[in-house]
């Protein structure tokens, strides 16, 4: 399963930026997340910008010590 989310904020000129997220979950990797976003800006205030981000996040324990 996965999710897509888009996002667009600004006020005249001075400021606008999008950003696309995408969501991941494996339906054999219990509790794991792994996260994808590209975002983008442009603008008088600070210019034209482009980043993008990466993550996995694990919910749970990862291993048990016995």
């Amino acid at each position: 399963a996965y999710e897509i989310t888009t996002r667009l904020v600004g006020l005249g000129d001075v400021y606008k930026r999008q950003q696309v997220e995408v969501k991941y979950h494996h339906p054999r990797l219990q509790g794991w997340e792994f996260t994808g976003a590209v975002a983008a800006d442009a603008g008088s205030l600070y210019g034209d910008n482009v980043g993008f981000s990466l993550s996995v996040c694990k919910r749970g324990i990862l291993k048990s010590w016995k």
